[in-house]
């Protein structure tokens, strides 16, 4: 889950403005608050967010907690880059354990996963990563659960990397450009 690390509200004011200006209604839950604007596009921007900087896969399953406060219609996934660095053999276990979780908790929600974005400190983790994703996404797509994959590692380049580990604005607008596409035709 990505942070608004170096640009306030991080992907989903891109996403937000992306959906509204197509007519949808949107809004982000979760239990995290600090960061966004509070106007985009001279509309109320939701600040609401699950995004923790700095935790691994695994300290995000414990915060998934049973029966979530506010079923999610949507729910988007990227994790696994702090894994890369701290422990990054079985992250795709972890991942596959994190997937499970959440559909279970929100069997009726659609959940969006990606691979995560270049981590140049961590390029081969990254890549053994993220070759391991989609098969675990076509998995459980195959048993029936509401999950896609989409591609945040194609084609993101490193300049769009603020810090070398989270992107700049260009880079949030990339990610959102790429949620969008995936869940344009979900959204209400």
């Amino acid at each position: 889950m990505t942070v608004g690390l170096g640009f306030d509200g991080g992907y989903r004011v891109e996403l937000f403005h992306l959906a509204t200006q197509d007519g949808h209604e949107v809004t982000f839950t979760g239990t995290q608050q600090m960061n966004g604007p509070a106007m985009v596009d001279g509309k109320p921007f939701p600040r609401n967010h699950e995004g923790i900087s700095g935790e691994t896969i695994e300290q995000i399953a414990k915060r998934i907690p049973t029966g979530l406060r506010e079923m999610p219609h949507i729910v988007l996934l990227h994790a696994g880059t702090n894994d890369m660095y701290r422990e990054p053999n079985g992250a795709d276990t972890r991942l596959g354990a994190l997937i499970d979780k959440l559909i279970a908790e929100a069997p009726d929600a659609l959940l969006v996963v990606s691979n995560i974005i270049p981590l140049p400190g961590s390029a081969n983790a990254v890549s053994t990563y993220n070759a391991k994703i989609p098969a675990l996404v076509e998995a459980r797509a195959s048993k029936g659960a509401h999950v896609l994959f989409v591609d945040q590692f194609k084609d993101f380049p490193t300049s769009e990397l603020g810090d070398g580990v989270h992107p700049n604005k260009a880079g949030y607008a990339r990610m959102a450009g790429r949620w969008y596409d995936a869940i344009s035709d979900y959204l209400r």
